[in-house]
C-alpha cells in the first residue's frame, strides 16, 4: 500500500479515486497495469469501489445531516475494453425515507461507454459522520507517476486464496483501517475486490469449461449487503452456478470469521478476455 509518513493511504486514495472535471456528480479512477493484472482490462472489484464510493457521497449528499450504508451493487462492463481511467458519472435517482437509489453510467476518457453502475442505500440516523460526504469532489483523481511500478492490487489489499470448510474455491482479507469506510467497517468496495477475485478463482478452477482462457475477467457482478463486516478475517466462498462455451456463473458468499455472521451474497459471471 502507498504510505505517507509510515501510514497507508487509505485504499481509495491509494486508487486515485477523485473529482473528475465533467462535475461535481463524478468521480474518476486511472487503470495503470497493477489494476488490471495481465489481462489490461480493469478488475470489476475495483470499478464497483468506484461504483461504491462515488454513490454512497452522493447517497449521503441527498440524506445530510443522516448517513447511509450500502446495501446492493449491481455492475457490468464491456470485458473487452482497456480504458486508460473510468469515470463514472452519478445521479440520485430515488430518494425516499429510508433508502437512496443511484445510476451510474461508466466512460473512458474520450466518453465513450465502458459499463454501468447501480447502487441502493439505507438511510441511517446522522452522528459523528456527518458532513463528510464533500470530501471527495475536494481532491482531483491522479494518476500514477511514470517509470513507478506499483504491486498488483489484490496484494496491495491482502486477498488471499482461503478455500472453505466443504472445499469450496474461496479467498480472504483481513479488516485494516485503510480498507475501512467511516463507520470503521470494511469498505463495500473491497468486498466487491474480494467477490471479484474468488469468482475468477473459482471458474479457472472448475474445469467445467475446457475452452476457458488463462485470462479472465468478471463482466458483471450484483451483491446484496447482508450485513457489517467488523471483525475479520472477511472470507467470501464461490458455488457455481451455471457454465456455458463461454462463461461461467458463480454464486458468491461472504462470512465474517471474527463473527460468524453471513455478511453478504452475489453472482458474477466469469468469462475470457478477447
Amino acid at each position: 500500500m502507498t504510505e505517507v509518513e509510515g501510514k497507508r493511504l487509505h485504499i481509495a486514495n491509494h486508487l486515485g479515486v477523485g473529482a473528475d472535471p465533467r462535475g461535481e456528480g463524478a468521480a474518476r479512477i486511472h487503470c495503470p497495469p497493477d489494476v488490471c493484472g495481465s489481462t489490461g482490462v480493469p478488475h470489476l472489484g475495483v470499478l464497483a469501489l468506484l461504483v461504491d464510493t462515488l454513490g454512497g457521497v452522493l447517497a449521503s449528499l441527498a440524506v445530510e445531516p443522516d448517513i447511509v450504508v450500502t446495501t446492493d451493487l449491481t455492475i457490468v462492463r464491456d470485458p473487452t475494453l482497456r480504458p486508460r481511467s473510468v469515470t463514472g458519472i452519478g445521479e440520485v435517482v430515488r430518494r425516499g425515507r429510508s433508502s437512496v437509489t443511484m445510476e451510474m453510467p461508466l466512460v473512458d476518457d474520450e466518453g465513450h461507454p465502458v459499463g454501468w453502475g447501480v447502487m441502493s442505500s439505507a438511510v441511517l440516523p446522522g452522528g459523528e459522520q456527518s458532513g463528510r460526504a464533500g470530501r471527495l469532489f475536494e481532491r482531483p483523481g491522479y494518476e500514477t507517476e511514470a517509470g513507478v511500478v506499483r504491486p498488483p492490487i489484490h496484494e496491495v489489499v491482502g486477498i488471499e486464496p482461503a478455500d472453505g470448510p466443504d472445499d469450496r474455491v474461496g479467498c480472504q482479507v483481513e479488516i485494516r483501517r485503510d480498507l475501512a469506510n467511516s463507520l470503521g467497517i470494511l469498505h463495500g468496495g473491497v468486498l466487491a475486490m474480494l467477490m471479484d477475485a474468488t469468482a475468477i478463482r473459482s471458474a479457472r478452477a472448475s474445469g467445467l469449461v475446457p475452452g476457458l482462457a488463462a485470462d479472465l475477467v468478471t463482466e458483471e457482478m450484483t451483491i446484496r449487503y447482508i450485513a457489517a463486516n467488523r471483525v475479520g478475517p472477511i472470507r467470501v466462498t464461490a458455488s457455481v452456478l451455471a457454465a456455458s462455451a463461454h462463461a461461467v456463473t458463480s454464486r458468491l458468499e461472504a462470512r465474517d470469521l471474527g463473527s460468524g455472521r453471513l455478511t453478504g451474497l452475489a453472482t458474477a459471471r466469469v468469462a475470457p478476455t478477447s
